[in-house]
């Protein structure tokens, strides 16, 4: 790695100028051991759903060997998996909170994970990797850092013939209840109010397109059934999104214009309607849009 630092702030060094100045991430969730178990659960959902960690066909790059970065890595569970897997591999996570990363006796020897803010640079020198791959994560930006910062940040660390993946679920689901649907148009609405678009993922498509970076642009879609009617994987899935709910229950309550107790009511609704009251057999979408640098 480059060690030419000059004047410059080490998260910035091999971008040559500060990029953007306001360092603040949406993030709505708590760095806790729920926001732990949840990510635990949602990969789980992932595997359940794709029976894969990944979709770019790179398997035989990473059983010989190569650089791996994970955006967002959280408590990185994407990352020991991944390690396990393709042990020639040296795989890097990073994330703003670093209160989510597992001890160092729980790190895979061929790994790293690094507490870093996208917004600021990444931390690493322009072609390091083979493989890049981010998921979760659309809410975490606005629109705009998404295009103007972290889609040519992710574009930049990747290396010519390198592959990038990006994997995220619709904000609105298929077949939604009258409760499902006021939750959903209430979310989208809330992240609006912060320039955030919730449905990004049918975007992020046409913006990888338009960088005219890229060989062909993959995106296949999987649905997932949410709630008890579709068994063990359904109920995990609905459990994700209502645990989700009452983790920004007091942001959203304000944002309603609602007291506690009134979006208490509303959560008791919104609970016996994925449970069957009345019965709609909502999906959630979910996406991997992978592309090959030229």
């Amino acid at each position: 790695m480059d060690t030419q630092e000059g004047t410059q702030t080490i998260e910035n060094r091999f971008i040559g100028k500060k990029i953007y100045s306001d360092k603040n991430i949406v993030y709505y969730f708590p760095c806790n051991e729920d926001t732990i178990n949840k990510q635990q659960k949602m990969h789980n959902l992932c595997g359940s759903i794709w029976r894969t960690n990944f979709s770019a066909p790179i398997h035989e790059r990473l059983l010989e060997g190569a650089k791996v970065l994970d955006i967002g890595c959280g408590h990185g569970i994407w990352i020991q998996e991944m390690c396990v897997s393709y042990p020639l591999s040296t795989f890097y996570g990073v994330d703003i909170n670093s209160q989510l990363f597992p001890s160092h006796e729980r790190t895979p020897k061929n790994s790293e994970l690094i507490k870093c803010n996208v917004l600021d640079g990444l931390p690493f020198p322009s072609e390091s990797f083979d493989f890049v791959h981010i998921r979760f994560a659309v809410t975490s930006y606005t629109q705009e850092q998404w295009i103007n910062i972290v889609i040519p940040e992710i574009i930049r660390v990747c290396k010519r013939n390198g592959w990038i993946e990006h994997m995220e679920w619709d904000a609105k689901l298929i077949n939604e209840g009258p409760n499902l649907k006021k939750l959903t148009d209430t979310i989208i609405e809330f992240t609006a109010s912060k320039n955030i678009n919730a449905m990004f993922a049918d975007k992020l498509e046409q913006q990888l397109i338009e960088t005219q970076l890229f060989n062909k642009v993959y995106h296949e879609s999987k649905y997932c059934p949410v709630g008890p009617w579709f068994g063990d994987s359904g109920s995990l899935a609905g459990e994700i999104i209502l645990k989700s709910v009452l983790t920004i229950r007091d942001q959203l309550s304000k944002f309603m214009n609602i007291t506690i107790e009134e979006f208490d009511d509303f959560f008791s609704d919104l609970v016996k309607e994925f449970e069957g009251t009345p019965r709609t057999y909502p999906y959630t979408k979910t996406h991997r849009i992978y592309v090959q640098k030229k």
